[in-house]
């Protein structure tokens, strides 16, 4: 069995998970004590609204992107994909289309599969930080076999 993603999935999705609501509860207590402070520089709105728009896409991209990365193993006829505490089997039989790394997911490989299994159309993961195109093709060609 072996590892095809990335060991920093894990560490990757804690701290997303960390800092979205730390980054809202600043941007909160910061909106607190801007209101309630009588006199209110331009500067300082504007540092609020800088604030919540980086929240607001920071917590996008952290739900689009980085919480459902998975890890995959891969085994002889089989991928195992893991999730914070589950292990699921999937078989390349299952596997209906594997797609990326382009321009918009660089370091990111989707598999699309042929019918849900335990709520996932797709599987989402970061591979090794240099071997993304090569892990994409590895799974291609396991795939037409």
């Amino acid at each position: 069995m072996k590892r095809i993603s990335s060991p920093l999935t894990y560490p990757i999705k804690l701290l997303s998970l960390l800092l979205v609501p730390y980054l809202a509860l600043q941007t909160i207590q910061y909106s607190f004590v801007l209101i309630s402070d009588t006199k209110v520089d331009p500067q300082e709105v504007m540092k609020l609204i800088f604030a919540v728009i980086f929240t607001s896409i920071f917590v996008v991209v952290s739900i689009r992107v980085v919480l459902p990365l998975k890890t995959i193993y891969v085994d002889n006829d089989s991928l195992i994909v893991g999730g914070f505490f589950t292990q699921t089997r999937l078989p390349f039989a299952a596997i209906w289309s594997i797609n990326g790394p382009d321009l918009t997911s660089f370091r990111r490989i989707e598999i699309e599969l042929k019918e849900r299994i335990e709520l996932h159309e797709r599987i989402t993961f970061m591979p090794h930080f240099l071997t993304v195109e090569q892990t994409a093709d590895t799974l291609r060609r396991r795939l037409d076999t």
